[in-house]
């Protein structure tokens, strides 16, 4: 558990990142990509005893976000490669959801359907009049 609320936003690489990127290397897999982008909320991840609210920690072993409330394929173009950084344009357009629906998770997912990497921040509503544009960005060289 958290024991300040100085971290408003986590994002991390799950193991199965690490180890499905080896296996690839290795040739003992097809080659790893990452296919497509899940939005939901988890309100166990969220301490909403303090003020303002502070982040839990993700179990690391989970495979699936919690209250998904819209996924999307990647489109050509989403995934961007610069400057030492990969850029995902996650893009929830206008309209694409019938009612309004609390966000806190950002979730990668691969082309087997296995999460890979997520972001959690502070909760905030999304509503069907509106558009979401998230930007996770991995950063090379991993540390």
């Amino acid at each position: 558990m958290i024991t300040n609320n100085n971290t408003w936003q986590r994002a991390l690489l799950l193991p199965r990142y690490y180890e499905k990127n080896a296996h690839s290397i290795a040739g003992l897999s097809s080659q790893f990509q990452i296919k497509k982008f899940q939005l939901g909320h988890d309100p166990d991840l969220i301490d909403e005893t303090t003020s303002p609210p502070g982040l839990r920690t993700f179990d690391t072993s989970l495979n699936q976000l919690a209250n998904v409330f819209y996924e999307a394929p990647f489109k050509p173009g989403d995934i961007v490669f610069a400057n030492g950084r990969l850029l995902f344009k996650c893009v929830m357009p206008e309209g694409a959801i019938a009612a309004p629906a609390k966000y806190s998770l950002t979730g990668l997912i691969d082309q087997e359907d296995d999460l890979i990497a997520i972001s959690l921040d502070l909760p905030d509503w999304v509503t069907p009049t509106e558009g979401v544009r998230i930007h996770p960005y991995i950063n090379f060289p991993i540390g």
